[in-house]
């Protein structure tokens, strides 16, 4: 594990609204087992992702930003009335944001109103000392520095005996519509229906973190992203539990990520089209052996390119 040095301390404040990914609770974790120090501010939560909530005093929360030098914020912050007053996206917090423009912000994800109205936020977000995000499409939009998000999960080793049949697929959507869930269950039922008995799959949502996870490590092989071109927590957590991940990445995602890790090679099995799901099952049908190395190549890969040391290191160089 990499220790802080004195030159390298900040102090981090994270505030949100709905962090029900967890990804602002990942990076507590993260620099948390490092000893930096921070405030946690996330409210309305969806419980049932098994994600804490938090204090919403507003006296600390303005304390906090005040002796800050790193804001996390996994809302959009938009313009009122006056050319000065910065709201954020939601009723939850107010803050006027115009105070805290020498800060470093660090965007989680973000609102859908961060894309939607993306320059009209870059515009305002010229006023700030720093802009980072950890989703590649928002660091295009915002000229924004990369830190990737973190996994932290302590590695484990694969289960032998986990691989034999039925082999088994599953996706966890948070919306179907936007994960193509049709388009897996479409090749799922054809796929079920070529092989009786030797595959089978399932769909769900709404499961706390935790269950989640513990159905991917021991009753998964397969888990189906999307074909959006970009990936989510879901794939990295999948692939870290040595799980085969169907999805589609776009070239450009794939080169912020090779900037990154240093490698051109991905932990995803990244097809082009709506029928690359048929055909990647398929083919592992035919190929059972696949199976097992892609888990075990993926698994290696996320120890090796996407460990905490090397999100802590980029961090560090990021906002020092």
């Amino acid at each position: 594990m990499i220790e802080r040095t004195k030159e390298e301390k900040k102090y981090i404040v994270m505030i949100g609204e709905k962090d029900c990914c967890g990804l602002m609770y990942r990076w507590k974790t993260l620099l948390k087992n490092r000893d930096w120090d921070m405030d946690y501010f996330v409210t309305n939560n969806k419980t049932s992702y098994g994600f804490p909530n938090s204090s919403t005093d507003m006296t600390l929360l303005k304390d906090s930003l005040d002796k800050s030098d790193v804001i996390f914020w996994h809302r959009a912050l938009k313009k009122g009335e006056d050319s000065t007053n910065f709201q954020d996206d939601s009723d939850e917090f107010d803050i006027d944001w115009s105070k805290y423009k020498d800060k470093t912000f660090i965007f989680l994800n973000g609102s859908v109103n961060l894309r939607v109205f993306a320059r009209k936020h870059k515009e305002l977000y010229k006023e700030f000392k720093g802009i980072v995000a950890t989703t590649p499409d928002l660091c295009w939009l915002f000229d924004a520095k990369y830190v990737p998000q973190p996994i932290v999960m302590a590695p484990g080793e694969l289960d032998k005996t986990k691989f034999v049949k039925p082999w088994f697929a599953t996706q966890h959507p948070t919306n179907r519509a936007i994960k193509d869930t049709n388009i897996f269950i479409s090749a799922c039922e054809k796929i079920k229906a070529e092989y009786p008995g030797d595959f089978d799959y399932k769909v769900e949502s709404g499961l706390q973190n935790a269950e989640c996870l513990e159905e991917k490590e021991f009753n998964s092989h397969i888990e189906f992203e999307h074909l959006g071109g970009y990936f989510s927590v879901n794939a990295l957590e999948s692939a870290w539990l040595g799980q085969v991940v169907i999805c589609h990445i776009d070239d450009k995602y794939e080169q912020i990520i090779s900037e990154f890790t240093g490698t051109h090679s991905l932990p995803f099995w990244s097809i082009d089209n709506p029928d690359g799901v048929y055909n990647s099952l398929k083919m592992i049908m035919k190929n059972p052996d696949f199976i097992y190395s892609q888990s075990k190549f993926a698994q290696d890969w996320m120890k090796t390119y996407w460990n905490g040391d090397k999100h802590f290191e980029n961090l560090v160089k990021i906002i020092s």
